[in-house]
């Protein structure tokens, strides 16, 4: 079983269990909640490359914390469509007062 850590840097990650639940690895995808990744300069890359490697991992809840825009982005509920392309069915965006 693949760790979700072949991107090497996650911003934040929560998930199942305790910490002690990892100390022999990373967690696994299936043991993945919440990736939120605080994007600023890394905009593009997290919205399209990360976005795509998430959906395909299985992570069910991604958010970008897009710095630049001043916004929320939680992307929920992945799928591959039929160009073989891995993507997030449901995309919501929660804006700063």
């Amino acid at each position: 079983m693949q760790s979700i850590l072949f991107l090497k840097v996650l911003d934040i990650v929560i998930a199942r269990g305790r910490d002690e639940d990892y100390l022999a690895h990373h967690p696994y995808p299936e043991d993945i909640l919440l990736v939120i990744e605080i994007s600023d300069k890394t905009i593009d890359y997290d919205q399209t490359t990360k976005l795509s490697l998430y959906a395909e991992a299985g992570i069910y809840h991604y958010w970008i914390v897009n710095l630049p825009a001043r916004q929320l982005e939680h992307h929920s509920q992945p799928y591959q469509n039929a160009q073989s392309k891995f993507s997030y069915l449901s995309k919501q965006i929660f804006l700063s007062n």
